[in-house]
């Protein structure tokens, strides 16, 4: 009895991280088709067997779902009336974003109650199988780093070929839709999410090396997830617990040492890559700063003395221009900046109703006493990163972390409340 208790856990905990999987990376099947939606298909015969319509009845009650596609809708056609009514730009760039949004927003109800209800998974199974997701990320891309033939197997998926190729094949090695910005400012949300409510109450060794997996996979995604793990690890000082953060820096130390050793020993061309290619762009600012030129790399200081550099007037400010991208296809204006780039679309007026639309993703994490103060540091991480480019609303990787959380949270509220 109790073997095939055990295997139904892991037929539930296998299935479970396939669908996490799929809906956070939402990486090209054919096309445009997504595996997020190919996800969402495969539990479709769950929702059409028996009592169908109770069951979707269920997944789509929760009054968050409903304030959450009443305010995406809202916000698409905001979009569309700034850039076609108000501006008369005719960028439909930003909506086709929306749209895409909108998408993730119905597959992840689905999905999400699927696993609520079929898997029984809780709130703290949902956060385990999205840690475990990135963990597999970085071991996809890691394997993908030793071995040509699995990077152009991956190549198929992510479309990221031009990174891939401008990086020496250091990028670009996801199984993920995105293997560049978004991928590394979802890592920095993990990063915070295992320190925050894992790594605080245990900090063994096995613990350790799931830290030290998603800190190789933001050397592939980006040094952007380093700084969110290392919020993560002063989430620890804060909140009571340096002499803890010191053994865990000291674990992490002796497992790069073992892994260093084992590498040089058995894979000698794979210490020849990371030294010339890899850690030259995973550690470039700590690299910078020890050779005399600050804390720095050469996106920041592109970000600091180049992007930020756009006037704005009065009219822009408040309404913005209907431009999100130029008609040649690249970013408006040449800017990455997230509040820029919003700014200079439908000014401070959309912008506000964006950030609205974004801490209510995040809700019900912020209605829970236990989830607060990481739901703020999670906030807080995005609202710094939007300084750089799109992080918060629209970006699907930050929305696609919350969203999960926050409905899982919600289903078990709306089903202890409705046996009360």
């Amino acid at each position: 009895m109790l073997v095939l208790k055990k295997s139904q856990e892991w037929k539930r905990t296998i299935i479970g991280e396939f669908l996490v999987f799929c809906y956070l990376f939402s990486f090209y099947i054919i096309g445009s088709i997504t595996s997020s939606m190919m996800a969402t298909a495969l539990i479709l015969p769950f929702y059409c067997s028996g009592n169908s319509g109770y069951r979707l009845k269920n997944a789509f009650r929760p009054q968050y779902f409903a304030v959450l596609f009443g305010s995406v809708v809202f916000i698409l056609c905001m979009s569309l009336a700034f850039s076609c009514v108000i501006h008369s730009t005719y960028d439909l760039s930003y909506t086709k974003i929306i749209v895409g949004n909108i998408v993730q927003l119905f597959c992840g109800i689905l999905i999400a109650y699927y696993m609520y209800d079929r898997l029984k998974i809780d709130f703290r199974g949902i956060m385990k199988l999205i840690i475990l997701a990135y963990v597999l990320q970085s071991i996809i891309q890691l394997i993908a780093s030793f071995n040509p033939q699995v990077a152009s197997f991956v190549l198929h998926f992510n479309a990221s070929n031009d990174l891939y190729e401008g990086s020496a094949a250091t990028r670009g090695l996801a199984l993920s839709a995105s293997t560049g910005w978004n991928l590394a400012l979802s890592y920095g949300i993990v990063g915070i999410l295992y320190c925050c409510f894992f790594l605080i109450k245990k900090y063994d060794y096995k613990s350790i090396i799931v830290l030290v997996l998603l800190i190789v996979g933001c050397f592939f995604a980006g040094r952007t997830g380093l700084v969110g793990v290392l919020i993560g690890l002063c989430y620890l000082i804060l909140s009571g617990h340096p002499l803890r953060l010191f053994k865990i820096i000291w674990r992490i130390t002796i497992i790069f040492i073992l892994v260093v050793i084992f590498v040089c020993t058995f894979f000698p061309s794979y210490v020849e890559y990371s030294v010339l290619y890899l850690l030259p762009f995973a550690l470039e600012p700590i690299i910078n700063l020890f050779e005399g030129s600050g804390l720095s790399s050469r996106s920041t200081d592109v970000l600091l003395f180049d992007m930020w550099n756009r006037p704005m007037n009065i009219s822009e400010f408040f309404i913005g221009t209907g431009n999100f991208t130029a008609p040649n296809g690249a970013y408006y204006l040449h800017t990455d900046v997230g509040i820029l780039r919003n700014l200079f679309f439908w000014g401070i007026t959309g912008y506000i109703m964006l950030i609205f639309y974004h801490i209510y993703i995040a809700y019900p994490l912020l209605k829970e006493r236990n989830t607060r103060l990481m739901t703020f540091t999670i906030l807080g991480w995005l609202a710094l990163c939007e300084c750089k480019a799109i992080s918060i609303g629209i970006n699907k990787f930050s929305f696609s972390i919350l969203f999960l959380l926050s409905s899982i949270l919600n289903f078990n509220r709306t089903t202890q409340l409705n046996y009360k």
